[in-house]
């Protein structure tokens, strides 16, 4: 027994706790001050909680586009048709009378980039609607020029037999061997070989339509309220459409969002040539192309980061923006086959107007722990 209380009194020390004193003042001014201040500090943290939703947590959004042409728009603006404004251009070309109309063989338009590059009175061409624009993944591409070989050949019967214009008209092909074409004879076949530049006129006449979806942090949806806006610009809402909307833009509209006229220069230094006479020029737009970059931003309840207060429990902000550059689709074969495997085609390196899609955003949803976290912050 002796021992055990020798035992613990050595322990005591070191197993021993302690406790603030409190006291308790009776001053009724006092106690009124102190819970109000307490008050005032609690509203206070609820304020801040409300204003800055401090406790809400984001995550990111996946979103998917799917983008497709087509060639009428009948919206609040004029309605568009795309055929019918290349039967309109070619009327006004044919009434023009060999004048210069428009961008067609219009000198203004003349550029030499470099020896492998120019572009000298280059005529105008009408495409059909599927031949105009290509769809390839996360990209949509409308042309606005060319530089076109064209080519056609035949097999000769025998090598006496004459190869020249008569000989393709023979064949019911004189359509595609152009005026300034040059005629040859290889491997037994009879060639007609041009090369020349086109613009393509109608491309801003057709319409772009996006059907758009999102997924995250436990929100999903199709086709949110939809606001378009031009990049770095936070007050002007250029399109609304509805929840559940299909967008419909029509290509020229686009472009006005974004700024761009196909018929103005571009005035980077690195675009810098010549108009063919050492005068020093540079580039209309429409022969460069340009692209246009579509993002689409989802969000909740908070403001985005391009200040668009949000009404809904999801929208979306689909911001467009242009880089000026050259933009280019390559090279597109286009065949048209004969009798006797007799064939024409067109190689065209074509340039125009690349439109891009992005995805991006944050939905926000409450988390107890990071209200918790908030609190005692």
């Amino acid at each position: 027994m002796k021992w055990t209380t020798k035992m613990l009194k050595l322990i005591e020390p070191h197993v021993g706790f302690s406790t603030e004193r409190s006291v308790k003042i009776i001053d009724w001014k006092l106690g009124i001050l102190y819970y109000v201040l307490a008050a005032l500090s609690v509203v206070y943290i609820v304020i801040l909680l409300i204003i800055d939703q401090q406790y809400l947590v984001a995550s990111p959004v996946i979103g998917l586009v799917t983008p497709y042409i087509q060639s009428y728009y009948d919206g609040v603006d004029p309605a568009v048709d795309f055929s019918q404004f290349q039967d309109e251009f070619y009327a006004g070309f044919e009434a023009a009378n060999g004048s210069t109309y428009k961008f067609c063989e219009n000198s203004d338009y003349n550029f030499q980039y470099s020896d492998a590059y120019t572009y000298y009175d280059v005529n105008c061409n009408a495409l059909d609607e599927d031949q105009i624009w290509t769809k390839s993944d996360g990209e949509i591409f409308v042309k606005t020029i060319a530089n076109e070989n064209v080519v056609a050949y035949f097999v000769l019967d025998s090598e006496e037999d004459a190869c020249d214009r008569t000989a393709f008209e023979a064949k019911d092909m004189a359509d595609s061997c152009l005026d300034d074409s040059e005629y040859s004879k290889h491997l037994g076949r009879c060639y007609c070989i041009a090369e020349q530049n086109s613009f393509f006129y109608g491309a801003e006449n057709l319409t772009l339509v996006l059907d758009h979806k999102y997924n995250g942090n436990g929100y999903e949806g199709t086709r949110p309220p939809t606001t378009v806006r031009r990049k770095d610009e936070k007050n002007e809402d250029y399109e609304v459409f509805e929840d559940d909307e299909f967008i419909f833009l029509p290509i020229y509209r686009i472009l006005e969002i974004a700024g761009v006229d196909l018929d103005s220069k571009q005035t980077s230094p690195e675009m810098k040539g010549t108009d063919g006479n050492g005068k020093e020029t540079y580039p209309y737009v429409r022969v460069t192309g340009v692209i246009i970059e579509l993002t689409f931003y989802y969000g909740n309840r908070k403001t985005n980061p391009h200040g668009h207060k949000l009404k809904q429990e999801v929208e979306a902000l689909l911001v467009v923006d242009a880089v000026y550059a050259w933009s280019s689709s390559g090279n597109d074969v286009i065949y048209d086959f004969y009798d006797d495997n007799a064939t024409a085609y067109v190689n065209q390196y074509s340039y125009g107007i690349s439109i891009k899609f992005n995805m991006g955003g944050q939905l926000w949803n409450f988390d107890f722990t990071q209200f918790v976290n908030s609190l005692v912050a």
